[in-house]
């Protein structure tokens, strides 16, 4: 997912599932930042893995990398907000994470 604000790239998630890691880039050194919430669907029952978002620095990208622990097949549910306590909805995406051949 890109995250753009007027014009201006603000950020980007990335979900890697034959890894199992979450990136998330804050590209505008602007004092602001979102928030990436994942969980997933697995057994008949949902799992909440958290909240997440980059470390807010002066840094020109700042850049979070979370490996996550979940099961082949399971539907990861990433969800964007642009405040903290899942505040301010922005986008959601699902997707199956990868089965191991």
């Amino acid at each position: 997912m890109e995250l753009s604000d007027a014009g201006w790239f603000v950020g980007k998630v990335e979900f890697h599932p034959s890894g199992e890691k979450l990136w998330i880039y804050d590209t505008r050194n602007d004092g602001d930042t979102f928030y990436v919430a994942v969980g997933y669907s697995s057994g008949g029952s949902y799992h909440d893995l958290g909240t997440f978002s980059a470390p807010g620095t002066s840094d020109t990208v700042d850049l979070t990398v979370k490996d996550l622990n979940i099961p082949d097949g399971a539907y990861v549910d990433i969800t964007l907000y642009d405040g903290s306590g899942r505040a301010d909805y922005i986008a959601a995406a699902r997707g199956t994470g990868a089965a191991v051949a």
